[in-house]
């Protein structure tokens, strides 16, 4: 390197002419600089992988991540759902208070009698097995006031498994459905289960009856029975055998009447 002003040789990296002293135009620590930036964009980058770090800990901690739910050994979950089956329903045969009756709007007065049978189990599906295979007895009183059908029944069960909450829908003038939701608090885990009836009158004599049951434990599984079956007209002897036997099977849980939420 030789200096523009006097033609003297230099160093490369010199800022003075050391014939003249006039200045070379170089910047003393060029390479340091350089070396200084990459350290401290280097220093930057570790000091975000800490902070994202940092952030992933504290968003773990605060659940932001969801929640980490202990999966339940299957043993477990089969043992929860052996109570799960569908309810016994029996007729209130005797004397009702009008106050107490669950009017039906536009239901088909084909209803009208007293009805009973047994449901059998069609499929299972879910993790667990439903807590029997053998029939479900039914039985229902429907009756009519001013050209309206009205109902009154009860329901029988396993008092493991108290009813929380009930519904009636009438879906048509030949098909009324009935919900009830209950709950297993003290199987391990808890367990949920929702219950579906479906009456459809499909003959003068005979009403279809479909039963979903359909269960779910806290943290994961669940189980999903269907029952069906056929119902007809009781004779006053048949309805004291069936209600007997429904009693038998379980503990009153509720009584399906005015409190009950009708949907048209």
């Amino acid at each position: 390197m030789y200096c523009k002003k006097c033609g003297a040789k230099i160093h490369e990296n010199a800022r003075h002419c050391s014939a003249c002293g006039a200045e070379t135009g170089q910047i003393q620590g060029k390479g340091s600089a350089k070396n200084s930036r990459n350290r401290i964009v280097l220093a930057s980058a570790g000091a975000a992988v800490i902070l994202i770090a940092i952030a992933a800990i504290v968003a773990e901690r605060s659940g932001m991540f969801g929640s980490r739910v202990k999966a339940s050994n299957s043993a477990d979950l089969a043992a929860s759902f052996d109570h799960v089956q569908a309810h016994s329903w029996n007729a209130a045969s005797a004397i009702i208070p009008d106050a107490n009756l669950l009017y039906l709007p536009h239901a088909d007065t084909g209803f009208v009698g007293t009805w009973g049978g047994t449901v059998h189990v069609v499929s299972v599906s879910g993790q667990g097995r439903p807590a029997t295979t053998g029939g479900v007895p039914m039985s229902y009183l429907f009756g009519e006031r001013n050209g309206e059908v009205f109902l009154k029944t009860r329901v029988y069960g396993d008092p493991k498994w108290p009813v929380v909450k009930s519904a009636v829908k009438v879906l048509s003038p030949k098909s009324v459905e009935f919900t009830l939701n209950s709950v297993c608090a003290s199987c391990m885990p808890p367990v949920s289960q929702t219950e579906t009836t479906r009456l459809t009158l499909i003959a003068n004599d005979k009403l279809s009856a479909e039963c979903e049951t359909y269960a779910f434990a806290s943290g994961g599984g669940h189980v999903d029975v269907k029952y069906a079956g056929t119902l007809h007209p009781l004779t006053p002897q048949e309805l004291e055998q069936l209600d007997a036997k429904v009693r038998e099977e379980g503990k009153l849980l509720t009584t399906i009447d005015s409190k009950s939420r009708v949907g048209g």
